[in-house]
């Protein structure tokens, strides 16, 4: 089956000072899967994991062993476990407007998936979290995933294969056992109760091996602490070192100017100041030498 393909624009819904914080820094925060909206991150697939395996026919009895260390394994703390920053390829969504963009004062933020695809924290060593750019599945029927027996014994598969190259390699490794837990955390991060299918959702994920808290940050909620990862967005689109031209100083010249950069279209939610704020946001970009799309929304939506 060929994969999907990925869109070259998703949004990240959020408040306008938020984004002036992501364009100032060129970069976006990936939270502690911990902390998320959805109650049930990860726990939603790795239940359905523990509930297949017993059921499944193993090849041999070492692979059964390997697949059974899996039913006692406990997730961890916060500090070892993945970090998420969220999209959606919807651009103008009411149930996004409501769920995170209040009181008139939100916008769906247009990234370059080309650059999303390409972000990395700041720090550059050999435990630094491995992060990856994908679409989020949700279950194909009431009762889950047809194919959730076969992906088991297929991500065990990748497992051995992968120690047996390490060894091969002389490259440090992690047991057998370790490395699958690994693999079914990794792919836990992109199933989500159908529940929230709705949001069409694509993510940056930043999975720990190793815990480091050097890399950590902190903000506050209403209730409590918030640790999360700063993942750096590259400012332009993979090929392109430099924008074709300063379109701010020679808008005339060229329609290429802009086209390449991380961030190309910017929707702006059900507001009451609608003319005012779309107008204001243009000149903020061009003061950023970004040339951004910015449209206003269609939903009849009042929320303050």
């Amino acid at each position: 089956m060929m994969p999907e393909p990925v869109p070259d624009i998703v949004y990240h819904y959020t408040s306008i000072d938020t984004m002036m914080k992501i364009v100032a820094s060129e970069s976006i925060f990936a939270t502690s899967v911990c902390y998320l909206n959805d109650t049930s991150e990860q726990t939603h697939f790795l239940k359905l994991v523990r509930s297949r395996i017993p059921s499944i026919e193993f090849a041999t009895p070492e692979d059964r062993a390997t697949a059974d260390s899996f039913l006692t394994v406990q997730e961890g703390g916060f500090e070892s476990r993945p970090f998420i920053a969220s999209f959606s390829a919807e651009d103008d969504s009411l149930p996004q407007w409501r769920s995170y963009c209040g009181a008139g004062n939100g916008v769906a933020v247009g990234f370059s998936t080309s650059c999303l695809s390409r972000a990395a924290l700041k720090t550059n060593t050999p435990t630094d979290p491995f992060i990856r750019f994908g679409k989020v599945k949700y279950p194909d029927t009431p009762d889950g995933y047809p194919d959730i027996d076969t992906e088991i014994v297929e991500y065990l598969e990748t497992a051995k294969w992968t120690t047996e190259l390490m060894k091969t390699n002389s490259t440090p490794f992690l047991p057998l056992s370790d490395l699958f837990t690994f693999i079914l955390l990794q792919h836990a991060c992109f199933r989500k109760s159908a529940s929230f299918r709705s949001e069409n959702e694509y993510r940056l994920v930043a999975d720990t091996i190793q815990p480091r808290y050097d890399l950590l940050r902190y903000r506050t909620s209403r209730s409590c602490m918030i640790p999360f990862l700063e993942l750096e967005i590259p400012r332009l689109e993979e090929g392109h070192d430099k924008d074709p031209f300063d379109f701010q100083l020679q808008p005339s010249v060229s329609l290429m100017g802009g086209r390449y950069q991380f961030i190309k279209r910017v929707v702006v939610g059900p507001t009451p100041n609608m003319p005012l704020t779309v107008d204001t946001l243009k000149a903020f970009f061009r003061s950023k030498k970004l040339q951004v799309d910015v449209e206003k929304s269609n939903v009849s939506f009042r929320d303050w």
